[in-house]
């Protein structure tokens, strides 16, 4: 795991000193035939060589981007992002990921206009760009709340994240019953603390539907989710689980073709 911390800790430093912030390439993000960009709205944020925000939802669909759900990263300018949108009302589900929160923001695209996405004051702004400078945007705000973990001394089962168990994967909860994930073991506390990511988290008996992003080491080559992966678990009292990566295809660049398995382990 150092290893990894080094390797991390040294792309984002050298990323920081060339003093570059950019916006990633445009992620279409509508169904149909490609439009021309007058045709089309926009929403950006600057890349910073960080990590504070990534897409997981658009219009209550899960994102099936590797480059939005793992924030620009796969074009070498982290922390960014840039989609386009047929004009009209849309949401986003952003994870914040050093604030500890999960927002829906929801406001109306035009045609042709480029909307850039800020985080100010400890919330979330959005400006609409022109030629004449710039507007903040009327923006509907849905904070999600967070999920509560029960009593340690109340019935539960636990799902454990360890530096043994992250050999078979290592999974990020960001949402839990439709609850934001809690912050123990959330992706976006994960990134603000790179160095472990471990976490214990208690669930109730009973059934639950968790929603994660997931990524592998594997013989030194890393391997992440494309998608946010949506799975219903059934939990017994007094048992430990976790999941974990199985069948994965080692010439693919992600594991969405691999096997993800919810099981407990003594």
């Amino acid at each position: 795991m150092k290893k990894v911390i080094r390797v991390l800790f040294i792309i984002c430093v050298s990323w920081l000193i060339s003093g570059c912030k950019s916006v990633p390439d445009v992620r279409k993000v509508y169904d149909g035939p490609v439009k021309q960009s007058e045709e089309l709205s926009y929403l950006f944020m600057v890349g910073e060589g960080s990590f504070p925000v990534n897409i997981f939802k658009i219009d209550g669909k899960n994102c099936t981007d590797t480059a939005l759900l793992w924030n620009g990263s796969f074009q070498g300018k982290w922390g960014g992002f840039n989609v386009a949108l047929l004009p009209g009302s849309h949401s986003f589900e952003f994870a914040m990921l050093e604030e500890n929160y999960v927002e829906i923001v929801t406001f109306n695209m035009e045609a042709g206009i480029k909307y850039e996405f800020r985080i100010e004051n400890n919330g979330i702004m959005i400006y609409r760009k022109s030629a004449d400078g710039e507007t903040a945007v009327d923006v509907k705000h849905n904070r999600l709340s967070p999920y509560k973990e029960p009593e340690i001394s109340s019935p539960h089962g636990t799902l454990i994240q360890s530096e043994e168990t992250e050999k078979e994967g290592s999974f990020s909860i960001i949402r839990l019953d439709g609850l934001a994930g809690s912050k123990k073991p959330s992706f976006y506390e994960y990134n603000k603390y790179v160095a472990s990511g471990n976490y214990e988290l208690m669930l109730t008996p009973g059934k639950h539907v968790l929603e994660f992003s997931a990524f592998i080491n594997k013989n030194g080559k890393y391997y992440v989710s494309r998608e946010v992966y949506s799975r219903e678990v059934k939990i017994e009292a007094g048992k430990k689980y976790k999941f974990r990566i199985s069948n994965l295809n080692e010439t693919a660049t992600d594991f969405t073709v691999a096997n993800i398995e919810f099981v407990s382990f003594k």
